[in-house]
């Protein structure tokens, strides 16, 4: 069964507002997803926002707005602060701070508008209109209406005065006070209702504008089916509440994309214009200050200032006023200006005094502004960092106006490509909008080597281990070419340099030293058996412990003695001679560990059996004796966790990892997983409970969990391999790794615990795609600028490649487009190409063949062209290329045409041999994605969705599923037996695909939605990751479910709010949630009260479900 959990839930703000919560007292109120968090603002405290206090909500939040407290009808002095409202899906909360709690006081249900959506070019949208006789919210949420919701008829001072409107009864989710009201979808003339829906016909609203006046009106900046933008006014009739048009203005010469209420009027703003349309008649002529061209229209109707071309091709997202007179201004691009407007309103006339405009800078690609204090200002983005700044005005009267960031604040922009570091705990993530890029290294490694020092000890050394790791000394042996036993050599160190070694003379005197290296003399394995151990902080102890781990079944030495393996006995010397027999014959491997009144060893057989023997003042004897799912040789500790619990942890060459819980001698739990390790996998670990896993070149840490189980966190790896490892204790307080290389190499490298934030890189540029490059710690990266051409009046589209190093995000190089071509995907090549690692394919539109896919290659920090191969055979044109994909040295290409190519030489030259067969086409449409699923190849279509060829009929057909993509957007190979598919309304879905015979069948494993749009799938491991538009990560894990908690899953999860979502369609075909099991609500809400079976198989889902 497949579980669900959230790597990073949407954490963008969807609106924000300031208001007075509370007497004297300025707040933030912030939505994000289905929460309002509400801040205190606090210009003396250096977090600025304090007492964060939040409401949840049924479903998430589209609009805030606030309702004044001098506006409350009736009110007077009683009412000192202001009101909150809140607009979910159809529902209007009025939220109000009581006794310093957010309660619901009030609810009105929107009517659903039949056969309308909701509006999908901008967010639904709610302002307040206020006048001497009248209060109305007004909210655009359906596409083509808006509803009017009457709050004079809430707030009615009488509550016993007769109303017409359905009341429903009292509901207490929110507040034990809320009151629920229904609104209507028409309007009968003089009947008083709470809400009405009104139709504004077939136009795309782009902003609803509160306009000032003795009726309720407001202004409506719109798009017709046409393509034109124009201003409207509409206006409420006083007696039949019927909606009017009070005012039409002229379409605008360019795409205005935001609009203001501004000194008694509503200014328009585009990227080239600023429009002032006076509510009172004409304009005057009258000197107006400025800093831009000002002109007026004939009729004097309207003012325009011009912009010139300095924000070309801007679009303004936010506004927020600081005043009367002045206004913040933001755009998509990050332009923050200050625009003052003033002078004075008469009857019939405006006279305008200031008309000008301030660039204050750079500050973030905001989507709502509040207004905090004095400059002070919150940004909340979708797209990129939100931030608190403060415009600070410079000295003297022309002193300009600058931003000065005070705090930054999370936001989750959408996540457009992932890619998994193989090998390593990491995701790299491509985010944010058109020009607010990011670029994230996503990890949960906790610990990181920070620098290292190295020198070689001796060239023609033959065996060379370290002995002995203490507070005091540390030793190793180093055994020369043609040079016996104790003819070999021993050094320690006792300086503040760790490498600074001195010859002990005396080192004959430990005989177990003798005996080991002449037995074990000639062994390769010999000299890779030592393993490292790690502290975050090294204990008085830890010089007690000297483990050792040997995969041979010779003698094993410890500071007492020596075991080996006779037959099936288990022999132990010491200074008396001892003898056990095994449980098992054949057995593989041995394991040593010490303590200080006990040794432990752990044999295991070469089918996966365990035998845990202890050697005490008691004697020795067989503890306990299990089974695992472990083969071959097996490296295996044992973690105390109290004194009667002890986990079990093993590993076997081939990286499955184990782990048994035991309370006693009772087996409680286990968990089993696969790491990237190899046969030379050994284990370490110190008293203070830090236990260390080692390969021949990875380094790896097991610290503990939220569960009983230990997580594994990699630490390091080198370029060599290792032929032993020890974590050693230094005066200087660090941590530090003493590692042997081959001839004679040593070198200290000091770790450190790394913080809990992840790399980004942050840029003004969109990152379109990312990829990680095996064994280079290197990151490729398409970046993608929209810059503004002022000769032509157009928006440039400019591409380049650009290198990274994977720690740091330090920018390495970058490689700039070919004229005329521009790169809009990239693949690195594998071993089946007949390249070497650091080879790389990039994706080109352009008119030339040899430009489509040429092969890059990174030579240490360069990017290098390798070749412009041409492109050779039958292949369509022309080819527009979106994404390719490498399987087996073959490139599979899609876009509006899917052919695949192969890299050949031909007179010294590469060329691309392409295999393009035109009844594989006869389907698409236009591709988007391509993959490969147990050898058959998927096409998600973008009209069509899945597609794929039927060998038999040697043709692509369309495929028909129990849960079929609406919009299909991205496809991933799971195991390779799982073809996973999203779409644009959020669903994922899962088919297993069976090939045989000629044919292939599938089978719908699971379905189900995430909310937002699926923009990317990437598997590393066994574990699928899912990034949305939200900027939302989710991760899937193929997790055995007992039918105990799957029945009481399903009694619990039936009335709580689940991150599964059912299958989302447009009809009423609904598909219930089918294979999935939502892991936070499992592993967070369900391990409270539950019985201790289930409490054990939980502890297990939690491990499997949030492991690196």
């Amino acid at each position: 069964m497949h579980v669900l959990r959230s790597v990073c839930l949407p954490s963008s703000p969807q609106a924000v507002v300031s208001a007075q919560l509370a007497p004297a007292e300025t707040h933030l109120a912030v939505a994000r997803q289905a929460v309002v968090e509400v801040y205190k603002f606090d210009p003396k405290k250096p977090a600025y926002l304090v007492s964060r206090r939040s409401l949840q909500f049924p479903s998430p939040v589209d609009a805030l707005a606030v309702i004044p407290a001098k506006l409350w009808p009736g009110a007077g002095d009683s009412v000192q602060t202001d009101t909150l409202a809140v607009l979910a899906a159809n529902t209007l909360h009025l939220v109000r701070l009581v006794a310093d709690t957010l309660q619901i006081i009030h609810r009105v249900t929107l009517a659903n508008v039949e056969g309308q959506g909701r509006c999908t070019e901008t967010p639904p949208s709610m302002i307040v209109l206020s006048g001497a006789k009248y209060l109305y919210l007004v909210m655009h949420v359906f596409q083509g209406f808006v509803t009017a919701v009457d709050l004079q008829q809430i707030f009615s001072a009488n509550d016993d005065e007769p109303r017409k409107a359905k009341r429903a009864r009292r509901n207490t989710g929110g507040s034990s006070h809320a009151r629920s009201w229904t609104g209507s979808m028409t309007a009968t003339p003089g009947e008083a209702r709470v809400a009405r829906t009104y139709n504004i016909g077939q136009v795309a609203v782009q902003q609803i504008v509160a306009v000032p006046g003795k009726e309720p009106t407001f202004a409506l900046l719109y798009r017709d089916i046409e393509f034109n933008y124009s201003l409207r006014h509409y206006s409420f009739a006083s007696l039949s509440h019927a909606l009017v048009v009070s005012r039409q203005m002229s379409e605008f010469s360019d795409a205005p994309s935001l609009a203001f209420a501004a000194l008694d009027g509503v200014v328009v703003a585009s990227d080239l214009h600023m429009y002032y349309f006076p509510n009172s008649g004409q304009v005057e002529e009258y000197p107006v200050a400025t800093t831009h061209d000002v002109t007026r229209n004939s009729e004097n109707t309207v003012m325009t200032l011009g912009l010139y071309s300095d924000y070309l091709g801007a679009s303004f997202s936010a506004h927020v006023a600081l005043d009367s007179d002045r206004h913040l201004l933001v755009s998509d691009m990050g332009h923050t200006l200050l625009l003052t407007l003033s002078g004075s309103v008469r009857a019939s006339t405006t006279r305008v005094t200031w008309f000008k405009v301030e660039d204050v800078g750079l500050s973030t690609v905001a989507s709502s502004l509040a207004y905090l204090g004095p400059n002070v200002v919150f940004a909340a983005s979708r797209l990129s960092r939100s931030l608190l700044f403060q415009l600070k005005k410079g000295k003297g009267s022309f002193g300009t106006t600058t931003v000065r960031v005070l705090a930054f604040l999370p936001s989750s922009p959408p996540v457009l490509d992932m890619h998994a570091i193989k090998g390593q705990d990491g995701l790299v993530v491509a985010q944010g909008g058109l020009h607010s890029g990011e670029l994230v290294v996503r990890t949960s490694q906790q610990f990181a080597a920070v620098n290292s020092t190295g020198q070689t000890r001796s060239a023609d050394a033959k065996a060379f281990q370290i002995t002995y790791a203490g507070r005091d000394k540390v030793c190793y042996t180093l055994t020369r070419e043609g040079k016996k036993g104790c003819n070999g050599e021993m050094y320690f160190w006792k300086s503040k340099d760790i490498l600074a070694f001195e010859r002990e003379d005396n080192w004959k005197e430990h005989d177990w030293y003798k005996d080991k290296d002449q037995d074990n003399e000639s062994s390769e394995n010999t000299q890779r058996l030592n393993d490292t151990e790690d502290s975050d902080e090294a204990s008085d102890d830890s010089d007690r412990l000297n483990p050792s781990d040997e995969r041979n079944i010779g003698k094993t030495y410890f500071s007492d003695g020596f075991v080996y393996l006779e037959g099936t006995f288990f022999v132990l010397e010491t200074n008396i001679l001892r003898k056990i027999p095994l449980p098992f014959e054949q057995p593989a491997s041995l394991s040593v560990f010490e303590e200080e009144d006990a040794v432990h060893f752990i044999v295991s057989s070469w089918c996966g059996r365990l035998c845990w023997i202890i050697s005490s003042d008691e004697g020795l004897h067989i503890y306990l004796n299990t089974e695992t799912s472990l083969k071959g040789h097996v490296s295996a500790a044992i973690y105390p966790l109290s004194n009667e619990e002890n986990l079990l942890v093993a590993v076997d060459g081939t990286g499955n990892f184990e782990q048994q819980l035991f309370v006693g001698k009772t087996l409680k739990n286990k968990i089993s997983t696969k790491i990237e390790v190899d046969l030379d996998t050994l284990f370490r670990y110190r008293n203070e409970k830090k236990l260390f896993l080692r390969s021949s070149r990875k380094i790896y840490l097991l610290h503990p969990s939220d569960s009983p189980f230990l997580s594994l966190s990699f630490v390091t790896s080198t370029q060599s391999p290792m032929l032993d490892c020890q974590s050693i204790p230094h005066p200087d307080g660090k941590n530090r790794f003493l590692i042997v290389y081959a001839q004679g190499r040593l070198e200290s490298l000091v770790y450190q615990k790394l913080p809990l934030n992840h790399n980004t890189f942050f840029s003004d540029k969109l990152v379109l795609q990312a990829i990680s490059l095996e064994r280079r710690n290197v990151i490729v990266a398409i970046l993608l600028e929209l810059k503004p051409n002022k000769s032509t009046g157009k928006m440039d589209k400019l591409t380049s490649i650009v290198l990274y190093d994977r720690k740091t995000l330090q920018v390495y190089d970058t490689v700039a487009e070919d004229p005329g071509s521009n790169f809009v995907g990239l693949c690195a090549l594998g071993s089946g190409s007949g390249l070497k690692d650091g080879h790389f394919v990039a994706v080109c539109k352009s008119d030339y063949p040899s430009k489509l896919f040429p092969i890059f290659k990174v030579q240490g920090t360069r990017i290098v062209k390798f070749a412009s191969p041409q492109l050779e055979g039958s292949y369509p044109k022309p080819l527009t290329a979106v994404k390719v994909k490498c399987y087996d040295g073959v490139l599979h290409v899609i876009g509006n045409r899917y052919i695949t190519l192969e890299l050949d030489m031909e007179d010294d030259q590469f060329i691309w041999t392409s295999r393009f067969r035109a009844p594989l086409c006869t389907l698409l449409t236009f591709g988007v994605d391509v993959v490969q699923v147990g050898g058959q190849v998927f096409i998600a279509d973008v009209s069509r969705g899945l597609l794929t060829y039927n060998a038999a009929k040697d043709e692509m057909e369309s495929m028909k599923t129990v849960c079929s993509p609406y919009f299909i957007t991205v496809l991933a190979s799971f195991q390779d037996k799982l073809l996973i598919y999203g779409d644009s309304a959020g669903n994922i879905g899962a088919l297993s695909v069976r090939k045989g015979n000629d044919q292939v069948t599938y089978e719908q494993k699971f379905g189900f939605n995430v909310g937002d749009q699926v923009n990317t799938i990437c598997v590393k491991n066994d574990t699928l990751y899912i990034g949305t538009s939200g900027g939302g990560i989710f991760r899937v894990d193929d997790v055995e479910i007992s039918p105990t908690l799957a029945s009481v899953y399903e009694k619990k999860s039936t009335e709580a709010r689940l991150l599964v979502k059912p299958w989302k369609t447009f009809d009423d075909d609904v598909h219930e949630i089918e294979g999935i099991y939502d892991g936070d609500f499992l592993c967070k809400e369900m391990m409270e009260g539950s019985e201790e079976e289930i409490r054990n198989e939980i502890d297990r889902i939690s491990y499997m479900t949030t492991r690196n």
